[in-house]
Parts: structure tokens; C-alpha cells; sequence
């Protein structure tokens, strides 16, 4: 995949639209791209402005580590994935919080080490982003 998308609830929707339209290479070549440079991935496939991309360099690399397979979790069992965020960034902030809540069918957490799809059954729920601002 080489387009870049809104950094929007509507570009995420249009991203996973796009990537579930593919052939399962393409898709197996994404997960490898989040899995293995997450920031690189992020920066080239959604439309980041100069104050997103350095507040990416501000957090920890074992939370980037985290978000990075459960979105690789998501995508290979064709779970959706939002984002949630204001459509404005406020003029003046003290804070930034980037929430996530992943949930499946049975209430467990959706990250589970080394899963492909087919190997374990099915697998439903869903992945939300949440950016606040305090």
C-alpha cells in the first residue's frame, strides 16, 4: 500500500476499507510494516502534521511496542479499528491522552502473542483510539 490517508476517524475507516479490499499479501506485508516501524508506518500511511510527528517522538517505544501489535492483531483478523479525536486540536493544551480499549466477544484483551488468522477460531471485537486532550 503506498496511499496516505486523513489522520480522521474517516481516513482510519477508509485505510482498513482499502487494506480488507486486498489480497492477504498485501495485508501480511502492512502488519509487517506496523511491527516493525510503527512510527515510519504511521507517518507514511496518514497525513501527520509537524506537531503530531514530534509528539510521536515523545512516547515511551514500549507503548508505541503495544500499540503497534494490537493494531496487527486487529488487521489480521479483520477486526475494525477507530479513531476517535477531536476535529480540532484546542489552541492551548496542558496535555495530551491516547486512549485505546480493545475489546472481544468474550471480554478478554484482544492481544494475544503470535496469532494468525485461522489458527485459533474465530475472533471478534473491536480496537478504539481515543485522543484527549487535558
Amino acid at each position: 500500500m503506498k496511499k496516505r490517508y486523513l489522520f480522521t476517524a474517516a481516513g482510519v475507516q477508509q485505510w482498513l476499507t482499502d487494506l480488507y479490499g486486498s489480497s492477504q499479501q498485501v495485508i501480511d506485508d502492512e502488519v509487517d510494516y506496523i511491527l516493525h516501524d510503527f512510527v515510519a508506518w504511521l507517518i507514511e500511511r496518514f497525513d501527520l502534521d509537524e506537531a503530531q510527528q514530534d509528539y510521536l517522538d515523545t512516547i515511551d517505544d514500549s507503548l508505541l511496542d503495544h500499540w503497534s501489535e494490537l493494531i496487527c492483531f486487529a488487521v489480521l483478523h479483520g477486526l475494525p479499528i477507530t479513531l476517535e479525536k477531536p476535529a480540532e486540536t484546542p489552541a492551548v493544551r496542558s496535555t495530551k491522552l491516547v486512549l485505546t480499549r480493545e475489546q472481544t466477544s468474550n471480554g478478554a484483551p484482544t492481544l494475544q502473542r503470535g496469532s494468525r488468522k485461522g489458527n485459533e477460531g474465530t475472533v471478534t471485537g473491536d480496537l478504539t483510539f481515543t485522543i484527549v486532550y487535558a
